[in-house]
């Protein structure tokens, strides 16, 4: 066991030196909400995973709220290596926090958690050369509640 898991590792790290297989990307109005910080690491040339983290503090405002929101995503592209069509399906973790769930009595939130549904539609851009990666399209969150439709940008950089 150990054996195949050496060369398991072998192949690994010497098949990722031939590509980059990793980017992180900042994300706007996207998956993670307002923004999100991504990582996507490529498993080949169709399939990547993504995990992103976004925090946003509203509590000193109208809207009086915090929320943490985590995407994870696996995406799927077609056609050309470099221009590419993509479309991810995952869930986002929210932590949502507000002044009306303050327990005064022990000083924590009482923490609404929830899990929405996501999907992914759009457009990359990526270069070797440059390093860099761009992408735009369209987010759907959904829950019990509904769904929200909200449209992307991300630039980044791959590694």
């Amino acid at each position: 066991m150990k054996t195949l898991f050496v060369i398991l590792l072998f192949y690994s790290c010497t098949y990722s030196q031939e590509k980059l297989w990793n980017s992180a990307y900042a994300e706007l109005l996207g998956s993670g909400g307002l923004y999100s910080f991504n990582y996507e690491r490529m498993l080949n040339e169709q399939n990547s995973f993504r995990i992103g983290v976004s925090y946003v503090d509203f509590s000193h405002t109208l809207i009086d709220m915090k929320y943490t929101s985590f995407p994870v995503l696996m995406n799927h592209f077609f056609f050309s290596p470099r221009n590419q069509m993509e479309i991810s399906g995952g869930i986002i973790v929210v932590a949502k926090y507000s002044a009306s769930n303050f327990n005064s009595s022990n000083g924590f939130y009482r923490d609404v958690n929830l899990i929405n549904g996501a999907t992914y539609i759009g457009y990359r851009d990526w270069s070797e050369e440059s390093k860099t990666i761009f992408r735009i399209g369209c987010s759907q969150l959904f829950n019990q509640n509904g769904v929200l439709i909200s449209g992307g940008l991300s630039l980044g950089y791959l590694f």
